[in-house]
This record gives C-alpha cells, sequence and structure tokens, in this order.
C-alpha cells in the first residue's frame, strides 16, 4: 500500500469521526433547547399557581419554601435542602403544594412521588398537595407511616440497570464504517 492509500483511509476516518461529532452535538443542543422550553412553560404555569390554590379555597401563607434538614451516611453527617413551590392553610391546616406539569404531574412517578414524600416527612405540616397545572387539578397525597423496624433495616440492592452505551457504540462504528467508505473511495479515485 501507498502512502496515498494511508493519507485517504487516515483522512475518511477523520470526516466519519467529525461527522459522529456534528450529530452528538446537535442532538445535545436539541435536547438542551428542549429542557429550557420546558423550563420556561413550568415556570409560567407555576406562576398561576397562587390563583388556582386561592380559587380552590386556600390562603398561600409562603412561596419557594427552603427546609434544611440532616442526615447520616456510615455515621457521617449530612446536609439536604427542600424546597417545596407553596406553602397554603385551609381551615386552621397546613399544607405543603408541589406543583407540576405534564408527566412530571403523575404522583406515580417515581421521581414526583420521592420528592412528595420527602416533603411529607420533612415539613411540619398536615399534609402534601400535587397540583397538576395542565389539568388544573389539585391532588392530596398521603403515605403510609413506616414502622421502625423497616426503617433499621437497609433496603436490598437492586441489580445494575442495563447500560444505553450501545446505542452510542453503533453509532460511532458507523461512522467509523462512513470514514471507511469514504477513505476506500479517495483511494479508488486517487490510484
Amino acid at each position: 500500500m501507498s502512502i496515498f492509500h494511508w493519507l485517504a483511509i487516515a483522512f475518511g476516518l477523520l470526516i466519519g469521526l467529525w461527522l459522529a461529532t456534528l450529530w452528538f452535538r446537535r442532538k445535545e443542543r436539541r435536547r438542551k433547547a428542549s429542557m429550557l422550553d420546558a423550563a420556561g412553560r413550568g415556570r409560567a404555569l407555576e406562576g398561576q399557581a397562587p390563583a388556582v390554590l386561592e380559587r380552590a379555597g386556600y390562603r398561600v401563607v409562603q412561596a419557594q419554601v427552603d427546609l434544611r434538614y440532616g442526615f447520616t451516611v456510615d455515621g457521617q453527617p449530612h446536609e439536604a435542602t427542600l424546597r417545596a413551590d407553596f406553602l397554603v392553610e385551609r381551615d386552621g391546616r397546613r399544607f405543603v403544594v408541589e406543583v407540576k406539569s405534564g408527566d412530571a404531574a403523575k404522583p406515580t412517578r417515581r421521581e414526583t412521588r420521592r420528592q412528595l414524600l420527602e416533603y411529607c416527612l420533612h415539613y411540619d405540616a398536615h399534609g402534601v398537595l400535587l397540583l397538576d397545572m395542565v389539568k388544573g387539578q389539585l391532588s392530596a397525597v398521603a403515605f403510609p407511616t413506616a414502622s421502625p423496624t423497616s426503617r433499621a433495616q437497609p433496603a436490598p440492592m437492586p441489580p445494575p440497570s442495563p447500560t444505553r452505551a450501545a446505542p452510542q457504540r453503533s453509532l460511532v462504528l458507523l461512522a467509523f464504517l462512513a470514514g471507511a467508505g469514504v477513505a476506500s473511495s479517495l483511494w479508488w479515485v486517487m490510484r
């Protein structure tokens, strides 16, 4: 093989890697733009939440209610901060309100359920409310109390979830093959 053949292969591989890089960057830009659009819609809907809560008979006491609490990991102290969207009152009872929209407004969704459970455990309130701004629906969410023995035992570790690297490996391989195709085409032209 001549030096031109090797240069054509290297050039083709570089083109393939460049194309793969462009594709990944474009995908990341679209993902970020989608997240920003969703965050903007969420802020706009959250701004309408006090009116919805007042129509439902609640008085908004405070918005963006921060609460710090401590916990330990293997005896080492740590701190966490919670931020509930609203603290409201009705009939002398106080409630923590989380405002969500879209899929996040489903209390059965793992992230939402865990967030509401954390509010239930740490805020001094009579209950936790989930406000779905898209549906205009206010739901009371309650959790059973865990027994002291169930809290003392650590939960078993779940099996590891499969990684999502396989599609990315396929795309890199595809870019490599595209580059190799360009390289071999250049080699045939340069012969």
